[in-house]
């Protein structure tokens, strides 16, 4: 990794490539190499540069996304070949 950036895009999921700081001066920034659309459009999607489809479906299993939040909408694709 290079940079706090380059770590944050690494999250296994989109959604939760978010990060945020407050300044000295009190300013907030918001890092989103992803963007912010999934988070605040309750999406759940695979970084597919980081994470194989198999271990995706693994997570989801594991931590039974749509039990605990029935309004997220899981993508399910794996555009990449299943990588």
């Amino acid at each position: 990794m290079t940079s706090i950036v380059d770590a944050v895009s690494r999250f296994p999921e989109t959604c939760t490539a978010v990060g945020v700081s407050l300044g000295t001066d009190g300013a907030i920034t918001i890092l989103a190499p992803h963007g912010l659309d999934d988070l605040f459009g309750l999406v759940l999607r695979r970084n597919p540069t980081q994470v194989r489809y198999e271990l995706f479906l693994r997570r989801l299993a594991d931590k039974q996304i749509n039990k605990h939040w029935p309004k997220v909408t899981v993508v399910y694709e794996a555009t990449d070949g299943g990588q």
